[in-house]
């Protein structure tokens, strides 16, 4: 059961809003961490078995780390212990030849624990902050048991410091009013996944759907445009239905994604790209390691090696690890350039082929497929066939609609409309706006359309 999904939309999702706006409100966090362990169960049993031994194990070990600090190298040796063993059971999901461990375990086959890649970067980041000193470990359990297994989150996150998520719990704002802001940014998000990125997600598919190697240079731009659209569309959406939900119940976290795509320069694609995650990686790799470097040549190494382990992240293969130099190889140039005012092409431009260039190292399996794939864009396989001009013909005005929502263009717009005299009027329309987007969403899903397909599993 994905957001996606329509039982979660009729289902899972109106029923919980019920049972919360219900109890009253010392019992609310309860009720969010029964909820968020039945939305684990809906995926298996296995799945929230997992969760419970996860958050106690890691609950322990910040209490434990906490308790032990005056002793730092005890201590030290009680988180280090606890990272490499919640690194270990990422690589146990997240990479192909880690299938010994889940048999081990004897996990069964095919199970997959969503969202592990964002609640281990949590996990770790809040057992490394207690271990410095940073961050207070929580006593009360089901606090961080929420934090781990609170079911807005799981999908796409956001990551985020145990401190800020406390804030966001103690100071909830409940009411009408935050449940339909909520069901508005989640239905926004909905339209991302299920209009956009779930077409862009058959552009791509029909790209590579032949068994000829030969795709023609118009094929694999539009081949390379869907994969990076859709990719943010699917992230983005689900992370608008995360948000939105989390809003429903009175709680407002960090926006992961900042219409990246349309940048005016790299570094900005990069940052607003997943910026929770982004931050991360700076925060616990680039800078304790870039403190210990003692050159530039260094602090430049370390800089490409920490873009390295964020692709990986997204992957855990190589092309994430390549994508990852490249794009931190291109953000170190354009920083050399732009302080020499060497860069007179317009930023958008640019930061379109790099990204587009990062996400087609991104998509593939090997370096073959790459190369592969380069001679196909300078034509090498031809300009077009009949197969091409098909799919321009049928897809140029969703790539249009794709670009426009993308590029924040439409929220640049809103917040002009906002300050129209007609802006009241207008904003009631939202509600009819919003219900009939959630209508055409819903008819989209039952008439077969590929909801729970994912560019990409966290």
């Amino acid at each position: 059961m994905i957001y996606s999904s329509l039982l979660y939309i009729y289902g899972f999702l109106p029923l919980a809003l019920l049972i919360f706006y219900a109890v009253p409100k010392k019992h609310r966090e309860a009720v969010l961490l029964v909820l968020s362990g039945v939305f684990c169960a809906s995926f298996s049993l296995y799945y929230l078995i997992f969760m419970a031994v996860y958050v106690l194990l890691n609950y322990t070990m910040c209490r434990i780390t906490e308790y032990l600090k005056s002793k730092k190298s005890i201590a030290e040796v009680a988180m280090a212990s606890t990272v490499i063993l919640d690194i270990t059971v990422l690589f146990s999901f997240r990479a192909p030849y880690m299938s010994w461990f889940a048999g081990m375990i004897r996990a069964p086959e095919g199970i997959y624990a969503v969202g592990i890649s964002l609640f281990t970067l949590s996990a770790i980041g809040t057992l490394v902050d207690v271990y410095k000193g940073n961050e207070k470990a929580e006593k009360n359990i089901i606090r961080y048991a929420l934090y781990i297994m609170f079911f807005p989150r799981l999908f796409i996150g956001p990551v985020m410091r145990y401190s800020t998520f406390r804030k966001a719990m103690a100071h909830p704002q409940t009411g009408a009013a935050q449940v339909g802001k909520g069901l508005a940014v989640f239905v926004k998000g909905l339209a991302k996944k299920v209009i956009l990125a779930d077409t862009l997600f058959m552009l791509y598919t029909a790209v590579y759907a032949s068994d000829d190697t030969k795709v023609p240079a118009v094929s694999a731009i539009l081949g390379i445009a869907a994969y990076l659209l859709g990719i943010y569309f699917e992230m983005s959406g689900l992370a608008d239905m995360g948000a939105g939900t989390s809003l429903c119940f009175g709680y407002r976290f960090h926006e992961c994604f900042r219409y990246p795509i349309f940048s005016k320069r790299i570094n900005y694609y990069a940052m607003r790209w997943n910026t929770p995650v982004v931050m991360w990686f700076k925060r616990y790799i680039l800078w304790p390691l870039t403190i210990s470097a003692k050159s530039g040549f260094a602090r430049g190494v370390v800089f490409l090696f920490a873009w390295a382990l964020t692709g990986f992240w997204y992957t855990f293969d190589l092309s994430g690890v390549a994508a990852g130099i490249f794009l931190g190889a291109a953000i170190l140039i354009e920083n050399r350039l732009r302080s020499r005012n060497t860069l007179r092409i317009t930023g958008v431009v640019y930061t379109l082929i790099i990204s587009g260039m990062s996400a087609l190292i991104f998509s593939q399996e090997s370096l073959h497929g790459f190369f592969r794939e380069i001679g196909s864009l300078i034509g090498m396989d031809g300009l077009a066939d009949s197969s091409s001009l098909y799919m321009l013909k049928e897809y140029t005005l969703l790539l249009i609609a794709a670009a426009f929502f993308s590029s924040g263009i439409s929220k640049n717009l809103a917040g002009k409309v906002k300050k129209l005299k007609a802006a009241e009027k207008l904003s009631l329309v939202i509600p009819a706006a919003v219900l009939v987007m959630l209508v055409l969403c819903t008819a989209l899903m039952a008439s077969g359309g590929r909801s729970d397909q994912l560019f990409i599993k966290l």
